[in-house]
Parts: structure tokens; C-alpha cells; sequence
């Protein structure tokens, strides 16, 4: 009997354990559970770290924009500079050293402005047809300003030299202008090589007139 008083602590204990066994997945999930809430009081909480503003990169960024625009400047100014070198090119090259004939525009400001210095009156024309020394010397003549001539008198006129024409000064008012001023407005018409010489005009002999060239005045 005391034997089997004995035992039956021992059997409640044992039918006890039996009833708090615990199956293979609680005792899984309860593992998981203990590590958690371990994972949980050993955590340290990280400071927060604030990353710094990446300057470097703005920096890179302005220093591409000024490259940028340093690069647009030049190629516009080469640009503006082909365009005006091509403009000067086409402008100043003198045509004697173009390979293949070139016309000027007949209604350009240059050709016009050359017509008016050289165009003369029908009666001009009639008496002297050619483009000779006589007529060149007095489309020269034609561009001297008028206030470059000067009133003067038949004193040292030959009349020899210009034979048919006369110097009276009671029928008219002569008139002479400088040797230089003749040269100048000779060469503009006529370039700086054309071999000018000083001389008498005489335009038509009888009909038009003339100047002679007195080396005295």
C-alpha cells in the first residue's frame, strides 16, 4: 500500500508533464519567439547619421555649365568671323586676279558713280569720239572741285600752242586750278600707272574749248 500511496504523486506528475507537453511546432514557434524578444533587448538602437551635402557635385555641375557656355561663345564668334571673312573676301579681291572675267552690276552705287565721271554731253561725244590724251585730261578736269579753281587772267596764254583758240578776257573770265589737282582726279579715273602727263586740252579744236598748260602758274 505505501508503495502504491507512494507512486500515485508520481503517476499525477508524470499525467501532468503529459498534458503540458509541448508539440514540435510550439516549441518551433516558442524558439522563435525567445530569439526575437533576446533579438529585441540586445538591440542597440543606431544613431541617425545625417549624410552631407554632396558639394563636390554642384560643383562638377557648374564647372560643366561655364565649359558649356565658353564653348557656344567661341563657336559663335568663328561663326561671325567665317561669315565676315567670306563677306571681305568676296568685297576686296580685285577682280584682275580672279581667273574667270567678272561683271560688275551695272546698276551697282560703283559702276554708276564711274558713269557719271565719265559721261560726257553729245556735242563732247561728236568732236571727240575716242577715249585719246586730250579727252582723258579733260574728264579729269570735269572732277576737280569747283572750289579748287581760281579766277585769273590771259596774261602768259600762248596763243600758238592752242591754235584755233583764243584767249579774251573782255568776252570771258578765265579760270586755272592746280597741276596736282588735275593728277589727283586723273589717276582716280584712270589708276595710279596710266603714265599721266601734263599738257594742253583741247576738245574739239574750234567748237568746245580748251585749257593750256602754263608751267608758270
Amino acid at each position: 500500500m505505501n508503495n502504491g500511496t507512494n507512486n500515485e504523486p508520481q503517476r499525477e506528475t508524470i499525467e501532468a508533464a503529459k498534458v503540458y507537453r509541448l508539440s514540435p511546432e510550439q516549441k518551433q514557434e516558442e524558439k522563435k519567439e525567445e530569439v526575437t524578444t533576446a533579438a529585441i533587448e540586445n538591440k542597440v538602437e543606431e544613431p541617425v547619421v545625417q549624410k552631407p551635402v554632396k558639394k563636390k557635385n554642384i560643383i562638377a555641375r557648374l564647372f560643366f555649365l561655364i565649359i558649356l557656355g565658353m564653348g557656344g561663345y567661341i563657336a559663335f564668334q568663328t561663326y561671325q568671323y567665317n561669315l565676315y571673312r567670306t563677306y571681305m573676301v568676296q568685297r576686296c579681291t580685285p577682280v584682275s586676279t580672279l581667273k574667270d572675267a567678272k561683271e560688275l552690276d551695272i546698276n551697282s552705287n560703283l559702276v554708276q558713280d564711274l558713269y557719271n565721271k565719265v559721261k560726257t554731253s553729245v556735242r563732247e561725244d561728236l568732236v571727240e569720239p575716242e577715249l585719246n590724251t586730250e579727252m582723258k585730261l579733260y574728264l579729269a578736269y570735269r572732277q576737280i572741285p569747283q572750289g579748287s579753281l581760281f579766277k585769273s587772267t590771259c596774261a602768259s596764254f600762248d596763243p600758238s600752242a592752242m591754235v584755233p583758240y583764243t584767249c579774251n578776257d573782255i568776252e570771258f573770265e578765265p579760270f586755272v586750278f592746280k597741276k596736282e589737282d588735275l593728277k589727283i582726279e586723273y589717276e582716280k579715273l584712270f589708276g595710279e600707272d596710266s603714265g599721266f602727263t601734263y599738257g594742253n586740252i583741247q576738245i574739239g579744236k574750234s567748237c568746245i574749248g580748251g585749257f593750256e598748260f602754263i608751267e608758270s602758274r
